[in-house]
Parts: C-alpha cells; sequence; structure tokens
C-alpha cells in the first residue's frame, strides 16, 4: 500500500478481497490526493482500521462494503 499511497494522482481507490491490513491503511491515509476509498470484502481490516482511516483523513469519502 506504501507504493498506491505516493501515486500523485490517484484520486479513488477500489480494493476487492485483498490482503490488506489495518496496517495498510494508515499508508492510504497518507495520500494527500486521494478522495475516495472503496473497501469491499477485505478480512484483515477491522472495525478500528476504518475508523482510524476515517479520524486521519476526514474529507475521504470511504464505503465499506
Amino acid at each position: 500500500m506504501r507504493h498506491v499511497a505516493q501515486m500523485p494522482k490517484l484520486e479513488e481507490f477500489v480494493i476487492g478481497s485483498a490482503q490488506v491490513t489495518d496496517e495498510g491503511l494508515k499508508y492510504l491515509a497518507t495520500s494527500k490526493s486521494l478522495k475516495k476509498i472503496s473497501l469491499n470484502g477485505l478480512k484483515q481490516v477491522t472495525a478500528a482500521g476504518i475508523d482510524a482511516l476515517k479520524a486521519a483523513r476526514p474529507e475521504l469519502t470511504v464505503e465499506v462494503r
């Protein structure tokens, strides 16, 4: 996720069935260009990780499915 977060033109990111963890969400929170993220079926992401992402980036639209 570190490399994804460094993509300067990334505005929307859809993640589904990937090996993403709460730690990976911390990297995505550092992306300055990201405006919307969709998290679909991520088994290793917890509610606490999602809450931390929202707290770090309150302007970011976060969809969880």
